[in-house]
């Protein structure tokens, strides 16, 4: 009689082996898949999503005499498929896989409850007793509302199914709410409400000056911001390929010194390092030296405390077109302001195309350069509407039930009135062809890292708080258009 392979049953793990198994990376991820022995884990191989950080596991966070056996449970969980009897079984469970931002979660609680473990002298798992679970229970539950509660120990109940598919199990007992059924484990109800339509909607008084300053910046300032980001990009590459030479240095001297004697401004910057000094990529771009040339002679004269004292601006020889009442809206582009400049003007175009397309921040976020192209014209000559083709990732799943990490295009199209449509186009100039309108790493114009994908939760501004279903959190914004800075022109943007 020939016995079937159990096909849920996972083998042991060797220290060379994947972290994620291929079976569960999909053909276009290129994140590195880390090793069993590693002391660090990335999700990374399961992370499609632009707009989702890379998760890492740090196993020096969990007790050393439960790692080894914790170790084995979060891969079996990363790779594991749950019975489809076990689900069937349990109604507050309805899939067999989650997605990666879940088994993050699951992990994370899963983590404090080995240091608890480890608090309470067990020194493995198989030393758990139901009296441990019941304690632990009682512990994280303890303030939660009913539904998170259910969900804690819904992840605590994994940790004991998942070990069901190893081909050598830790031993782990089975939770006391599995048998015994978990209401008597939660807490009463309270009669609050949940879910993502909770938070108060935006005030008109707030959102109204908001939307208006932001089409107004993307529609009549872009220009001669992106034009200065054009030119700032251009001095400052220049600088960087410019050697020391001796016209160079007479240069310097010849530009800073008259500064100097005469008591005039400095152009000035402010280092994290250093607080305001002398702006060295500025004054060696417009005198034609090198970068060390500008740093070695303000060292010498003590330019950087002269220029804390009288900080002045940064002028580039870029037209201001942009108008407030008739008049130009700043005196001048400024090489030290434009990055800060540029990020408002992201910010304003993100807000504009949260709020008057109602999109989630997460679908916003995966938008690419080219999703929002011209309509052809009609034969009658009438011109469609534009549309944009994007990415949703909410509830996405494969015909497996499993959670689809890079989501899938919508059916049907979110329709762009024209201040969305201009949204895109100033984006567009911001980023490359085809790469997303708010990639990470050409956003980040002050610091200029290279970020995975596009912005995240922690980098997204307020504006990913925003959209016309009037379900967002309230930011702390003055109900007033902003001032730019004491070179900006002040008038009611109207």
């Amino acid at each position: 009689m020939t016995i079937e392979a159990d096909p849920y049953i996972l083998p042991l793990p060797g220290p060379d082996s994947p972290v994620v198994l291929d079976r569960w990376i999909s053909a276009g991820n290129t994140h590195p898949n880390s090793r069993y022995g590693d002391g660090i884990w990335s999700m990374g191989p399961l992370t499609d999503n632009p707009g989702d950080s890379i998760h890492k596991i740090n196993w020096k966070r969990c007790p050393a005499t439960l790692r080894s056996e914790f170790r084995r449970l979060v891969w079996m969980l990363i790779n594991g498929e749950l019975r489809p009897t076990y689900i069937r079984e349990r109604g507050f469970q309805n899939r067999t896989r989650d997605g990666v931002i879940s088994m993050r979660d699951n992990i994370l609680q899963w983590m404090k409850f080995a240091r608890w473990l480890d608090r309470q002298g067990v020194p493995q798992v198989s030393d758990c007793t139901v009296e441990h679970w019941k304690a632990y229970a009682a512990k994280c539950t303890n303030g939660c509302t009913r539904g998170h509660a259910q969900t804690v120990l819904r992840w605590l109940s994994d940790l004991w199914a998942f070990d069901q598919l190893s081909v050598s199990p830790c031993g782990i007992t089975c939770p006391p709410w599995e048998d015994e059924g978990i209401d008597d484990y939660l807490p009463a109800e309270t009669g609050e409400a949940g879910g993502e339509n909770k938070t108060e909607p935006l005030d008109p008084t707030v959102i109204g000056p908001l939307l208006t300053w932001s089409i107004r910046l993307v529609e009549d300032f872009s220009g001669d911001i992106l034009a200065a980001w054009d030119e700032r990009r251009r001095m400052h590459a220049r600088v960087k390929a410019t050697p020391s030479t001796r016209e160079g240095l007479a240069a310097v001297k010849g530009y800073l010194l008259p500064l100097v004697d005469s008591g005039a401004l400095l152009p000035a910057t402010v280092s994290r390092l250093h607080g305001v000094t002398l702006a060295h990529h500025y004054v060696a771009a417009v005198t034609k030296a090198s970068w060390n040339q500008v740093h070695h002679f303000a060292s010498r004269q003590g330019l950087r405390q002269v220029t804390a004292r009288r900080p002045g601006p940064s002028p580039m020889q870029v037209p201001v077109t942009g108008r407030i009442e008739g008049r130009p809206w700043r005196e001048f582009m400024d090489y030290e302001e434009t990055p800060i400049l540029v990020r408002h003007l992201a910010t304003a175009a993100a807000i504009v195309i949260l709020y008057l397309t109602g999109m989630r921040p997460q679908e916003a976020r995966s938008l690419r350069s080219g999703c929002c192209p011209d309509p052809h014209p009609n034969p009658d000559g009438s011109i469609p509407r534009h549309l944009i083709r994007a990415h949703h990732y909410k509830n996405v799943r494969n015909s497996d039930g499993h959670h689809i990490s890079a989501g899938e295009e919508r059916a049907v199209p979110w329709v762009a009135i024209t201040p969305v449509v201009n949204a895109i186009r100033v984006l567009e100039r911001i980023v490359p062809k085809g790469e997303l309108l708010f990639n990470s790493t050409h956003h980040d114009v002050v610091g200029q890292r290279k970020h995975h994908g596009a912005l995240k939760r922690g980098t997204w501004t307020a504006a990913s708080r925003i959209s016309c279903r009037g379900s967002t959190r309230r930011p702390a914004l003055k109900a007033c258009p902003p001032r730019w800075c004491r070179r900006t022109r002040t008038a009611t943007l109207d």
